[in-house]
C-alpha cells in the first residue's frame, strides 16, 4: 500500500519500494554457535526493509476531500429540490 500511496502523497511515505537490507544466516536448530559447520547453515536470506506511512500527513487531505464531497452532495440536494419545486 505504501508504494501506491507514494505516487499520490509522497510526503506521507518514507523508505524505498522493494528495498533490501543486510544478509543474514538461518542456522539449523541445535547448532553450536561456537563451532558453526557448513551443514549448520539452512539458508542465507536478505532482510526486507519495508516502507512506512505517516498517516498524520493524510488527515488534512482526507478532511479536504470530505469537505468537497459534502459540498457536492449539498449541491446535488439543492438541484433536486429545485427540480422538485418546478415540477409542482
Amino acid at each position: 500500500m505504501a508504494h501506491e500511496l507514494q505516487e499520490v502523497v509522497p510526503l506521507a511515505v518514507t523508505g524505498e519500494k522493494d528495498a533490501l537490507g543486510d544478509w543474514y544466516v538461518i542456522y539449523r536448530d541445535g547448532h553450536d554457535p561456537a563451532d558453526v559447520k557448513p551443514e549448520d547453515v539452512v539458508s542465507i536470506e536478505q532482510e526486507i526493509v519495508p516502507q512506512a506511512v505517516d498517516y498524520s500527513k493524510l488527515v488534512p487531505l482526507l478532511g479536504a476531500a470530505l469537505q468537497e464531497a459534502h459540498a457536492l452532495l449539498q449541491d446535488a440536494r439543492d438541484r433536486i429540490a429545485s427540480l422538485e419545486s418546478k415540477a409542482r
